[in-house]
């Protein structure tokens, strides 16, 4: 119901607030200290009649203090003539926003009304407008212009330059009768001065001291942390709300409390900023040696600048530090901003990050810095406005800096050099409560040149020389200079990659769902050397390591508990075999050698120390035709290296791929072997030995034995690559949700009973769940062993309850670098949610394929991954749907049956839980006959 149906009477009062005047009469406005200056300019404007001063300037500076000291003069009847027996009251005009917020006309009809109601008030009323900002939105200029027609009549504001110089340019007349008086934030030693004063008044109104040192700390920590709001109102805010709830017993507020409660408001840590608790540097260092392994150079940077926080030697007129990260992808720039997080605040996430590859468009740089045309405000601040007043100190980090056009370089430097910037609303921006750390990769290709594997054969000071001549061509020197330090992150050794490796298998070894249920788990050396070569690349370093562990070590993992649910104390074994990662539960294993000795207690069975000799010089025949493929190896490894350090090894990428699959694959066996070698490297001096009891005897036959295995075992076919997309049998049909959730868990538990590692990399949410599962299989013969799965595969649940799906198996390719999307493929971010198949979603990919009137729409946890996914099977999904009947599941005598093979029938609890070796016999016996 509208306010005229209403029939309500107008009054003033319900759109006033306090009557500042009597309010000082009655002594319930807090003093105020150290703004006679700011007092004097407000009285020298309303001195002049026709004039009304607007205090200008950022939160916290002192405009209602002020505003508040001259309703205390006119309270006892100084200041001004033209306020003299005037009332000074608050104008509400937020109200008439909430009151009318979509009826315009309204809104005007009674703000016309209120301001005419002003004009004739006796005894006169000075209305105090809190909200410059508001007057201007709601377009009430011409209301303050007709109220200030009348010389006589006086208006107080307050607001920001911006704001005053809005509202001023709405007519002649009223930019000069609204007259802007600035504040500045007031030195360091003034600050000191009012937060002195505030303290002797405290102290006789409440009884309690707040200590010297108390108070220059909290100017400090405000000075240094705090942007916003502005001194003295941030200090003495802090103090206030230590007095309040941390005074000390004694009835005195010291550095203690002062240090409490800023550390709860903004999560800093003591140590940095409590002048009595000394910082370990040497604690700090190992810190972050520890996780920022072969970084020395880094660590040492970040060291520094966390001693100078401490210090407060920092320049309190730029940000706290400002660092540039080079150095090749994957190791470490990222985690390093990271880790400084961790030690400042406890929580890594607390990094306020900007991808500067969004920015690669000269006209970009009007949505990071804001666009003084934009028509709402937060377009006029920009991003980064916003990133920066969501947290009073934190870390800001511009990553991939050299993918941001020239044009954003230099609007950043102001902010790198001097913490500060003017954003499209013409307001000052600081950061000098910051680390900015921008990360860059420009350069990085000089270390790639070098070729494959850990070693560099070109010494470290001319390939900084090299990269330094780089950085200056993808970056201005007068850029450049503006940090305080270029780091220089260096490729990781092998030695850096295996403890991180070592580090990720620990964590892994800590989850719930081993510790619950307390399992044996022995990690064989051969993992940590197939996870050193496949989770580095001389591209990407280790950025793909975690990657590869979740998807060849811990998924294969998990498959095995899952599925064979071994009992508490169970030993379990993760080895390698055939370059993939195998979980073995503990059993028997095969081929080893039984000990039984003459005496009944030691010795090979029916072997005596001659018979043991004789097969232990056997061993020692077969251990010299491995040594010499060994040998081969190593030179072909060689090889590929020379190979990769060609100039122009990398301009084929198809080439340049194929060389790295082979080179890891290489290395990760030479790993293994050299290892088994030494294992039996003392195997001749032993037979030779006559007093080598026979017990030892008999144990390094079985030692060699099972090496022997190992190292047959290692030979097995390389590894493939596939994509399985499990979907639709038809485009109208709904997915049984059931049947896809089923189909998906018997393909990982069958995939990794083959040695293979799988992972669902994508999903395709529908009204009824999820419509569509790609996962990504890896290992030896993946194609070959997943050829058999294309195809419809029908579940049978009773005559009336069935369900189809169609199964894909696309051949994985390896572009190197990654390939470009096609024009039928679109990747953005998505919204991060849990997955029903997938961790998180994190990207969206949509395929549209016109031609079959087909739009797919998957959702993954990395973009990279969908990239390639979008590459390989757009062709795929471009051709029609297989048709052949490729499974039945549930068939009327309840097992699981091939139609086109003549193989045995399998019981269908068995084929659910992934035994589908006898279907794929079947499937080679078909294809070899």
């Amino acid at each position: 119901m509208s306010e005229q149906k209403k029939k309500v009477p107008f009054r003033l009062e319900n759109w006033m607030g306090r009557d500042l005047v009597a309010a000082a009469r009655r002594g319930q406005l807090p003093p105020s200290w150290g703004l006679d200056d700011a007092l004097r300019r407000v009285e020298e404007v309303l001195d002049n009649p026709g004039q009304s001063p607007v205090l200008v300037g950022d939160r916290g500076i002192g405009k209602t203090t002020v505003i508040h000291a001259l309703a205390a003069r006119v309270a006892r009847g100084e200041g001004p003539a033209r306020l003299r027996g005037a009332r000074i009251m608050e104008l509400k005009l937020r109200r008439l926003r909430t009151r009318y917020p979509r009826n315009w006309d309204a809104r005007q009809r009674r703000a016309a009304q209120i301001f005419r109601a002003l004009a004739k008030a006796e005894p006169p009323i000075v209305p105090y407008v809190t909200h410059l900002d508001v007057a201007y939105a709601l377009d009430f200029e011409e209301y303050i212009e007709s109220f200030l027609e009348e010389p006589r009549r006086a208006l107080l504001g307050e607001g920001r330059l911006l704001h005053l110089k809005q509202v001023q340019e709405y007519s002649v007349a009223l930019g000069e009768a609204l007259v802007g008086v600035r504040l500045e934030e007031p030195r360091t030693d003034k600050v000191r001065g009012i937060v002195r004063s505030w303290g002797a008044h405290q102290e006789q109104a409440r009884g309690v001291a707040v200590g010297e040192r108390a108070q220059r700390l909290a100017v400090a920590l405000t000075d240094r942390f705090l942007d916003q709001p502005r001194q003295p109102q941030k200090a003495l805010s802090l103090l206030q709300q230590t007095l309040a709830v941390q005074a000390s017993e004694d009835g005195e507020v010291g550095v203690p409390d002062v240090v409490a409660r800023f550390g709860a408001l903004t999560n800093v840590p003591p140590r940095l900023i409590d002048p009595d608790q000394r910082l370990d540097l040497q604690g700090l260092e190992a810190f972050l040696g520890e996780r920022l392994l072969g970084q020395d150079e880094a660590v040492a940077a970040l060291v520094r600048m966390v001693a100078l926080i401490k210090a407060g030697l920092s320049d309190s007129r730029r940000p706290f530090g400002s660092l540039l990260f080079v150095g090749p992808t994957g190791v470490g720039k990222t985690h390093a901003t990271q880790l400084l997080a961790t030690y400042l605040f406890g929580d890594r996430h607390r990094v306020q990050r900007l991808n500067m590859a969004d920015y690669s468009k000269p006209e970009q740089v009007f949505q990071l810095f804001g666009h003084p045309a934009a028509d709402r405000l937060e377009l006029k601040r920009g991003r980064l406005h916003a990133l920066l007043r969501s947290q009073p100190f934190g870390v800001l980090l511009l990553d991939e800096l050299e993918k941001a056009d020239a044009a954003v370089h230099d609007a950043l430097l102001p902010l790198v050099d001097e913490g500060r910037y003017t954003n499209g609303a013409g307001e000052v921006v600081t950061a000098s409560s910051y680390i900015i750390v921008a990360t860059s990769n420009a350069g990085a290709e000089v270390y790639r040149e070098a070729g494959l594997g850990f070693g560099d054969r070109r010494g470290p000071r001319s390939l900084r020389r090299e990269l330094d001549k780089r950085l200056h061509a993808a970056f201005r020197f007068e850029f450049l200079n503006r940090f305080d330090q270029v780091v220089h992150f260096h490729p990781l050794d092998r030695a850096a990659i295996r403890a991180i490796a070592e580090r990720e298998l620990t964590e892994m070894l800590r989850r719930p769902g081993l510790v619950d249920r307390d399992l044996e788990v022995e990690v064989d050396v051969s993992v940590l050397d197939w996870l050193v070569a496949h989770g580095w690349h001389p591209q990407w370093g280790a950025r793909f390591l975690r990657r590869e562990m979740e998807r060849n070590v811990t998924a294969t993992l998990a498959v095995a508990l899952v599925d064979q649910h071994p009992p508490p104390g169970t030993r379990v074994r993760l080895r390698v075999k055939g370059d993939a990662v195998h979980a073995e539960i503990e059993g028997e294993e095969p081929g080893r050698v039984r000990v039984s000795a003459p005496d009944g207690r030691s010795g090979v069975r029916h072997l005596d120390r001659a018979g043991l000799v004789e097969a232990l010089q056997e061993e020692l025949l077969r251990w010299e035709a491995a040594r010499a493929a060994h040998d081969g190896r190593l030179a072909e490894a060689e090889a590929l290296t020379e190979l990769s350090q060609a100039p122009d090894f990398w301009e084929d990428p198809g080439s340049a791929q194929e060389v790295l699959r082979r080179f890891k694959i290489l290395d990760a066996r030479i790993q293994v072997e050299k290892r088994l070698l030494r294992l039996v490297g003392d195997l001749a001096a032993r037979i030779g030995a006559e007093h080598t009891p026979t017990e030892a005897l008999a144990t390094a036959l079985e030692s060699s034995r099972r090496a022997r295995r190992h190292w047959q075992e290692l030979g097995q076919e390389g590894g493939q690559a596939a994509w399985i997309a499990v979907g639709p049998a038809d485009g109208a049909a709904r997915v049984s949700q059931r049947w896809l959730r089923e189909l998906v868990e018997l393909y990982q538990r069958w995939l990794s009973r083959q040695g293979l590692a799988s992972e669902v990399v994508a999903e395709e949410p529908a009204d009824e769940g999820v419509r569509r599962v790609v996962l990504e299989v890896e290992g030896p013969g993946a194609v070959a062993i997943l050829e058999m799965e294309q195809g419809q595969h029908r579940r049978h649940w009773d005559e009336q309850k069935r369900a189809r799906l169609a199964v894909r198996v696309v051949p994985r390719s390896e572009p190197e670098p990654l390939p470009e999307l096609p024009e039928e493929a679109v990747i953005s971010d998505a919204r991060h949610v849990t997955g029903a198949f997938v961790g998180r979603r994190r990207a969206r990919l949509q395929l549209t394929i016109p031609r079959r009137g087909l739009t797919v729409l998957l959702e993954g946890a990395d973009r990279d991954t969908l990239r390639l996914l979008a590459h390989d099977l757009l062709p795929a999904l471009q051709q029609a749907r297989p048709t052949e009947l490729a499974r039945i599941y549930g068939t009327p005598g309840g097992g699981a049956r091939d139609p086109r093979t003549e193989g045995p029938e399998v019981s269908l609890k068995r084929a659910l839980r992934g035994h589908l070796d006898p279907f794929l016999d079947a499937w080679r016996s078909r294809g070899s006959s």
